[in-house]
Parts: structure tokens; C-alpha cells; sequence
């Protein structure tokens, strides 16, 4: 069965982050208000502190992600949104993270 017509998703839940590192960061999120059982996937962006580059969107069909190969010490601003039907996007839901400092001892 093909979908016709689609209203906009509604945006995921709060982001947590379960798991910290120095360079990878596991990001969690609620799944959306009235959308349970419901087709979607989720597209996250992020980018850090000292560059406007911004990475992603990665896409995860799961309420969790890890995103790797970051920098060890710097801010995140993550940005996760809801993907349904015939592509149409949620608002964004940000969340602020700071990857753990490699320390040399």
C-alpha cells in the first residue's frame, strides 16, 4: 500500500546521553508523542564548538545512535528530528554534549 497523504511527525523525545567518551558519543531520545508503532526514522546532525562543519545527517531507525571518530574535549550540538511518511521532518530537538578529555598521564 502506497501513502497518499501524510501529516508532519511530531518531534522525538528529550535527548539523553548514556555514554560519554573521548571520542564517541552514545545519544538516546523518547520516541514521539502519538507516533508508536508508527513507520519513521530519525536523522541527526551535529557539529562542535570550534567550526561551523557541520556532520550528518546520520539516520538511525532506532531511538539511540553512537556517533564516533569525534574530537576528544570539544562541545557538540546535536540536533535529532523525526522522518515519517513521504519524507516529511519533525521540528529538531537539540542537545548539548562534551566528548571526555584525553588526558596523558
Amino acid at each position: 500500500m502506497s501513502v497518499m497523504e501524510a501529516t508532519y511527525p511530531t518531534p522525538p523525545g528529550s535527548i539523553a546521553f548514556p555514554m560519554i567518551g573521548t571520542k564517541n558519543v552514545t545519544l538516546s531520545w523518547g520516541d514521539p508523542v502519538n507516533m508508536t508503532g508508527v513507520m519513521k526514522s530519525y536523522n541527526i546532525t551535529y557539529w562542535n564548538s570550534s567550526s561551523s562543519i557541520i556532520a550528518g545527517p546520520v539516520r538511525s531507525d532506532n531511538t539511540n545512535v553512537t556517533l564516533q571518530n569525534l574530537m576528544s574535549g570539544f562541545n557538540y550540538t546535536i540536533s535529532v528530528l523525526t522522518v515519517g511518511a513521504l519524507g516529511y521532518k519533525s521540528t529538531s530537538v537539540i542537545g548539548l554534549v562534551c566528548t571526555s578529555k584525553f588526558l596523558i598521564l
